[in-house]
């Protein structure tokens, strides 16, 4: 339930896809069209952002076009630069180069083979079910290149008493996402 609205889901692949959209803030409606409902995570994030010296990269990823939509708009109004590494946009170069500070990556975009080692500061909005595609994302700003003479840091943004509390244990776990979804599927059962 969502305001005056329901939103449901016919099969448990698209629950969970829905359950996880609305864990990052955002809902799909029945044209395909994603849209934004809530910004805790990207309001949450632009603290950590805040807090970190203005002249820090940050790599942030999101697996939601619409958090990666929010967490641009709050970039915009607290007036700080940012590129884009999303389906059908690559300003990797333009951040590599330092011309802009922060870096938005969707994660299955951009999680294999990317270079951020200039970054020491890797947020996640959300993460995605891939085991494979969160490891590789950590991995981007800790790799040969990186910058080991100092520590890197990583934030997970997870909504309490949400699907994403399971992915995060399962990810930790190394477990398969996936089972530990449909084991704990019922407790989402008021939530869809």
């Amino acid at each position: 339930e969502l305001g005056d609205s329901f939103v449901s889901a016919e099969n448990v692949l698209v629950k969970t896809l829905r359950l996880a959209q609305i864990a990052s803030g955002c809902v799909t409606d029945e044209l395909g069209d994603e849209h934004i409902v809530d910004t805790s995570k990207a309001d949450a994030a632009i603290d950590i952002v805040d807090g970190i010296e203005s002249d820090e990269p940050i790599v942030v990823f999101g697996r939601f076009r619409a958090e990666i939509s929010g967490m641009a708009e709050r970039l915009d109004k607290a007036k700080i630069s940012y590129s884009k590494l999303i389906g059908g946009c690559n300003e990797l170069a333009e951040w590599q180069a330092g011309k802009t500070r922060v870096l938005l990556v969707n994660i299955q975009s951009g999680a294999l083979g990317i270079d951020c080692t200039r970054a020491r500061y890797n947020l996640h909005l959300s993460t995605g079910y891939n085991f494979a595609n969160y490891d590789q994302s950590l991995a981007r700003t800790c790799r040969p290149g990186a910058r080991l003479d100092s520590k890197i840091f990583y934030y997970h943004f997870n909504a309490k008493n949400t699907i994403d509390q399971q992915v995060s244990k399962a990810m930790i776990r190394k477990e398969s996402v996936i089972d530990a979804i449909l084991n704990n599927l019922g407790q989402y059962r008021q939530a869809a």
